[in-house]
């Protein structure tokens, strides 16, 4: 991120430090509960976006509202979470470097053998923090529909509270 440029969401500095001993299961923070739209009769979501850290998630959450997102504390809990088998399809909102191509790699290894589509949410930028302050949220919107599955898009679309118009 540029010198001066601020973000949109910043999470605690003990939150991105992460307190968790070595060893222990904290590897994600769940951000939102199923929507009506997003899950199943059960709550199990039906997709879910996982992605890289608080940053991240809390930038995609304030553009999808009611979707359940989760978000990994690093590229490395990213790869390694749990996926539960009522999952359909995850995004994995990466990072755009090195480390969360590789995480988003192992997902989609780890997906296929468990029978879950696993699509990759790629930012312009750095993350979706960074396109978020850039781009800002209608722009972003624009940007991020069309990463989505064709199934997912005007389901996804119509939980937003402001509408999208796209310029093509």
């Amino acid at each position: 991120m540029p010198k001066g440029e601020s973000r949109a969401f910043s999470a605690p500095g003990w939150i991105l430090r992460g307190t968790a001993k070595p060893g222990s299961s904290i590897r994600a923070v769940r951000l939102v509960a199923c929507s009506a739209t997003a899950c199943d009769s059960a709550s199990r979501p039906m997709s879910s976006p996982l992605g890289e850290g608080i940053e991240t998630m809390l930038s995609l959450k304030s553009l999808l509202p009611d979707l359940p997102m989760i978000a990994g504390l690093s590229a490395t809990h990213l790869a390694a979470l749990h996926l539960p088998p009522s999952l359909r399809r995850l995004y994995v909102a990466r990072d755009n470097d090195p480390a969360g191509r590789v995480a988003m790699e192992r997902l989609q290894a780890r997906g296929s053998a468990s029978g879950i589509e696993v699509r990759g949410l790629v930012p312009a930028f750095a993350d979706f923090n960074t396109d978020l302050i850039r781009f800002g949220a209608s722009a972003l919107r624009c940007r991020l529909i069309p990463q989505l599955h064709p199934l997912d898009q005007p389901r996804l679309a119509a939980e937003i509270a402001t509408p999208v118009v796209c310029a093509l």
